[in-house]
Parts: C-alpha cells; structure tokens; sequence
C-alpha cells in the first residue's frame, strides 16, 4: 500500500540505558580496587541492580575496568650439591 518493501521496513529499537550501571560499576571500583568482576556483580545485586552477569561483564570490558592476571610466585633455584660420602660405616643414617 505504501510502496516500501518490507525488508526495507523495520522497527528501530531504543538502546539500552547503561548510564545507571556505569556509574555504580565506577563508585563501586573506587572503594574496591581489588575487586573482580563477579564481587562487583554480586554486590550490585545486593544493591539493588538487578541485571544479567552478561550485561555486567560487557559493561565491565567497555570500561576497561579488568584487573591483571595474577603471576605465579616463583621460588628462587636452589644451589645443588653433591651428596657427602661418610667416612666410615654407621656414621650417618
């Protein structure tokens, strides 16, 4: 009727607001710098931000609010020595 085709015709959805998120994503890491991801989804939760993990998680990545990946601790070599030969018998266990 209108002349448009309808694969050209579609519904544009709104986008999302994560404004709200952001902002407790950001409060949140300034008192708990140490804090990983799933901390601060838990206690947006308790909140009151009720709001999928992977959501959270995208939100999270587009601030570039990821911590470091934790090294191992690595233990210093030892120095080797060779084995003491007793001198006699039943002088060392």
């Amino acid at each position: 009727m209108v002349g448009l085709a309808r694969s050209s015709y579609h519904l544009l959805v709104p986008g999302r607001n994560d404004e709200p998120v952001q902002h407790a994503l950001r409060a949140l890491t300034g008192h708990y710098p140490g804090w990983g991801f799933w901390e601060l989804h838990h206690r947006l939760r308790k909140n009151g931000l009720l709001i999928n993990h992977k959501r959270t998680l995208r939100i999270y990545r587009e601030l570039a609010l990821n911590l470091p990946r934790r090294l191992k601790k690595r233990v210093p070599a030892r120095v080797k020595l060779p084995l003491t030969v007793p001198a006699a018998a039943n002088v060392c266990w």
